[in-house]
């Protein structure tokens, strides 16, 4: 069973328990049509894949819409920082060697559109006279990604690719998905290049193995990594990064030909870091 700890308004927090058979889909019909944005790697092979190789810091401005604040209700800011909290979980989780600061947190009167690609084509864009101030904030934090945090509940988020560049580095989510269903890091792991479960989305670019995991026996408990898609019969996200190095109850939590976003995250780290 998945739960979400709730920052509130008056400093307290509360426990939700979360039925994840009703959350949003993970993406809009969009995500079908992102580009394959090439990144510089350096592709750790074989045994190699197993080590998180030297540590990264990657750093990340915040945007919520004003739309968003009061729909969630309680402190915006905390709930950002819980988020930024649970991806570094994940990545130590999953031996990953990337720790996420929050560069700034800020707020937009920003009126949305009700569609995903629409808002993050604008909180991208550093022309359309928008939110063009957002690229002076992450400039001056030096934040290497940027998210906006909207209140769009068609489904949990967008990245602007599969991979990026320091000027597509940017991502779009829910606020109701942001923590404890992991939206917040998956789309940032869109961004470093990694991919959904191979069922779902069985491209092989830019990495044969860089599919996230869904476990699913015959019988016993079902499972699936930050990546996955939700198994048929329903799954739990765990908060994991598909790795075939590391167990679950005595399950490798990935394969190594097909589904090792730890690899995939541990070859772009360095490059998103450099961003700013």
């Amino acid at each position: 069973q998945l739960y979400r700890l709730r920052p509130l308004s008056d400093g307290r927090h509360v426990l939700v328990e979360v039925d994840e058979s009703r959350m949003p889909a993970d993406h809009p019909a969009d995500y079908n049509s992102l580009p394959r944005i090439a990144m510089p790697v350096s592709d750790r092979a074989g045994i190699a894949a197993a080590s998180s190789g030297t540590p990264a810091t990657i750093r990340v401005l915040v945007v919520a819409t004003n739309g968003a604040v009061a729909a969630y209700g309680g402190n915006m800011q905390s709930l950002v920082q819980l988020a930024v909290a649970e991806s570094n979980q994940g990545y130590v989780n999953s031996n990953v060697g990337i720790t996420l600061q929050l560069a700034g947190y800020e707020t937009t009167p920003y009126v949305e559109s009700s569609s995903f690609s629409t808002d993050l084509a604008r909180f991208r864009s550093t022309t359309d006279g928008v939110m063009d101030s957002i690229h002076t904030s992450r400039n001056t934090t030096r934040a290497d990604v940027a998210v906006l945090v909207i209140n769009n509940a068609s489904s949990c988020g967008l990245a602007s690719g599969i991979g990026s560049t320091a000027a597509t580095a940017f991502a779009a989510v829910h606020w109701d998905c942001a923590t404890g269903y992991y939206s917040f890091a998956h789309e940032i792991g869109h961004l470093q290049s990694a991919r959904h479960d191979i069922a779902t989305d069985p491209s092989t670019s830019p990495y044969a193995y860089g599919h996230g995991y869904r476990y699913e026996p015959a019988t016993g408990a079902r499972w699936r990594t930050i990546m996955a898609y939700a198994c048929t019969a329903g799954c739990p996200r765990l908060n994991f990064w598909s790795n075939p190095n590391i167990n679950y109850n005595g399950v490798p939590m990935g394969i190594a030909s097909s589904a090792d976003n730890q690899r995939v995250l541990v070859n772009t780290k360095a490059a998103v870091a450099a961003f700013r």
